[in-house]
């Protein structure tokens, strides 16, 4: 073959082909990955020294995943793994109070964390002495999420009986759940809660009895933890001050009387009286005449006791006994009102100048009354510590003066009132009072004063 012109002869080489076999796993919602297997769109067949690479885009379920570029220089099996995204589930909670009303919700720790896409979450708390169990539905995650969980307080029962002498029981009080104002309540634990009685007339409160004893008839229970029961006790009282000085018994009137009209029983004289304090008082000057003769039967006396004659003589010894009736109840312009009564004669001939301390027992007293003592007439003071004060509502003393040395003074001016404690040999304690003070102060026994009595 001859060729007449220059040829130039080319070879060509295809280049080698090699699979490149990408294998892709997934994170299940335990956490844990499945098995490898073949991922077509990434899987191929690449020319030698040509790169390769693989990526899978991020998901609501999955986050990227990628393969590194690299050289083909073979076949290459590539593995890869596609992680499963996560989300924040926040639990909330939120306690009752012992009120009933709600705190605030705020995150629960234990139950706050991060959970895989399509798994199911669920919160739990379990019951303990103060909350009843609350929990969170289970539900499957497919995003971040709070969910809301509230915390109920547990309860407790308070019952009340009616017991003697008892109308109506009720609780009452910011810890009452259901119930309030009946006698059977339920109270949120730690909640505080009032139990009240209501007394029947002719009825006095004594106390409640039961899961504890209360003495206060309207009885605050600051914190309920317990179921409680309890019945409230009265007994019957007296609903009037009647009868004769001498029968009288406090012990036994409704607390709801604090006065009345007495008669002594020895000169059929009616004295009205007062409950100031806790001490029962008369409150009208003894008017006991000279010469009457006084029995441990009627007056406050261990033996037989006669009185002088009532003279406005004398009153100027201090070892005698002088007694001066007015015969009259007008007080003032200097006129003598009522009776006066040297101490001796007040103590029944008992205090004498050889008693220089301390408080005589007897006096002329009706029989269950006696002489008020030196701190008797410090406690009287202490609220009614003026003239004007003593001669109002409720002691009603009167500016009935003094007797001493035969004469009388001070009429419409100042009030003298014995004590039975001795205060030297020659003078005891008495209240003195004018319109501008009031106070336990002494004077001579030979002194003529008015007298008042207080119950035992």
């Amino acid at each position: 073959l001859t060729h007449s012109n220059t040829m130039t002869l080319v070879a060509m080489w295809e280049r080698n082909k090699y699979t490149q076999t990408v294998q892709v796993r997934y994170q299940g919602t335990n956490g844990s990955y499945g098995t490898y297997s073949t991922y077509a769109a990434c899987t191929a067949d690449i020319y030698y020294g040509d790169t390769h690479s693989c990526s899978i885009a991020a998901t609501t379920e999955y986050k990227a995943a990628s393969l590194a570029s690299y050289t083909v220089t073979g076949a290459n099996t590539k593995q890869m793994d596609v992680a499963r995204q996560t989300y924040t589930q926040t639990i909330q909670i939120r306690y009752q109070n012992a009120s009933g009303g709600w705190g605030s919700y705020s995150n629960y720790s234990s139950c706050t964390k991060a959970v895989y896409y399509g798994a199911t979450h669920s919160c739990s708390v379990a019951a303990d002495t103060t909350y009843a169990a609350t929990s969170v539905a289970s539900y499957t995650v497919t995003g971040a999420n709070t969910k809301q969980m509230s915390a109920s307080r547990n309860t407790r029962t308070v019952k009340l009986t009616k017991g003697t002498g008892v109308s109506a029981v009720t609780v009452t009080g910011t810890g009452v759940k259901s119930g309030s104002g009946t006698a059977s309540a339920t109270a949120y634990y730690g909640g505080a809660v009032t139990i009240t009685a209501t007394m029947s007339s002719g009825y006095d409160w004594v106390n409640w009895t039961g899961s504890a004893t209360y003495s206060n008839r309207a009885q605050s229970i600051s914190s309920v933890t317990s179921n409680l029961s309890f019945t409230a006790n009265g007994k019957s009282c007296t609903t009037s001050v009647s009868g004769t000085m001498q029968n009288f018994s406090p012990s036994k009137l409704c607390s709801s009387v604090t006065s009345g009209t007495l008669t002594d029983s020895r000169d059929n004289k009616s004295y009205t009286v007062a409950k100031i304090g806790s001490t029962w008082w008369m409150t009208k000057n003894l008017d006991l005449a000279g010469g009457t003769t006084l029995t441990s039967s009627t007056s406050n006396v261990s033996s037989n006791y006669k009185l002088p004659t009532s003279s406005k003589s004398g009153f100027s010894d201090d070892n005698t006994a002088y007694v001066y009736n007015s015969g009259s109840t007008t007080c003032g312009d200097n006129k003598p009102c009522y009776s006066y009564y040297s101490w001796r004669a007040a103590t029944a001939g008992t205090g004498t100048t050889s008693t220089t301390s301390g408080s005589v027992s007897y006096d002329i007293c009706p029989k269950g009354w006696r002489l008020p003592t030196k701190a008797n007439f410090d406690t009287l003071t202490s609220s009614y510590n003026t003239g004007a004060k003593l001669v109002a509502s409720p002691w009603y003393g009167v500016y009935a003066g003094i007797y001493n040395f035969s004469s009388f003074y001070n009429g419409g001016k100042n009030g003298y009132y014995w004590s039975s404690t001795a205060y030297s040999s020659g003078s005891a304690n008495d209240l003195l009072f004018s319109s501008s003070s009031g106070y336990a102060y002494q004077s001579y026994k030979c002194y003529g004063l008015s007298v008042r009595c207080v119950a035992k």
